[in-house]
């Protein structure tokens, strides 16, 4: 019987922290990738083939950490939220790569919060690409899911 109590009461422990984990992710960012873009010949060419397009990534406000595919700074060295985003501001994500030896590299992403839009507009940069496209958050729906 104390098995099965300390075993319900490790569920319920579970469940509670499962649910706040929901509710703190209502409010995070969903992206998708539109357009691709190369850094050569000191211009930004557009490719349109690139596997990327389509792809999709979630972001922290609180944290900032952007989890789902290229752009993903989990293991970046340092995490940056310069701004959280407000009526008048981006929000705006700054992460710093250890990525040979002493050299350095960094991702930033850049979303359009001021908008009133359900779809926030975002282009980030990582490496010599650029890549844009739009995000929901707060409860909106994914991109997808707009039709637009």
């Amino acid at each position: 019987m104390r098995a099965f109590l300390v075993a319900s009461m490790v569920l319920l422990a579970a469940g509670s922290l499962a649910d706040t984990a929901a509710a703190a992710g209502e409010d995070d960012y969903r992206c998708q990738v539109e357009g691709f873009y190369r850094f050569a010949n000191a211009e930004f060419v557009r490719d349109d083939a690139s596997e990327l397009i389509g792809e999709r990534f979630s972001v922290d406000r609180a944290s900032g950490v952007i989890s789902g595919f290229e752009l993903s700074n989990l293991e970046a060295q340092e995490r940056m939220v310069i701004d959280r985003g407000s009526e008048k501001q981006a929000f705006k994500v700054l992460s710093v790569f250890e990525v040979y030896g002493p050299y350095q590299g960094v991702k930033y992403l850049h979303i359009e919060e001021f908008r009133q839009a359900a779809r926030k507009a975002f282009f980030a940069v990582s490496g010599s690409w650029l890549l844009t496209g739009h995000c929901t958050g707060g409860g909106q729906p994914a991109p997808e899911e707009t039709g637009q």
